[in-house]
């Protein structure tokens, strides 16, 4: 199974690298996507103007962040809110590195 190219999770869509809504038709190109989660490509990213990987990696990268620093702000701890804030705390992580890994590559 391919991962999410943004926080590693299991990659069950293809995110479009140019959003479709910033497309001429036709809308849809298949070797313009990459493999994402769907917490990544619906929630995350939606239609957002960020129009290269590194762009929509390091967007996601800051949105996990901030989701992990809410949770550990608005919750009392327990298994399974412990297991859910150390899988999302692995996502932004992951992110966080791939966004460091194009970084290194584009320079």
């Amino acid at each position: 199974m391919k991962e999410c190219i943004y926080c590693g999770d299991l990659a069950t869509d293809r995110d479009h690298v140019i959003p479709c809504a910033y497309r001429a038709a036709p809308r849809h190109y298949s070797n313009h996507t990459v493999p994402a989660c769907a917490d990544c490509n619906r929630k995350i990213l939606r239609d957002l103007p960020y129009f290269t990987v590194f762009q929509r990696c390091e967007y996601v990268a800051k949105s996990l962040r901030e989701r992990l620093a809410d949770h550990l702000e608005l919750f009392e701890p327990d298994d399974e809110f412990t297991d859910s804030i150390a899988d999302l705390a692995l996502r932004a992580e992951y992110a966080t590195n791939q966004v460091k890994d194009l970084c290194e590559d584009e320079f």
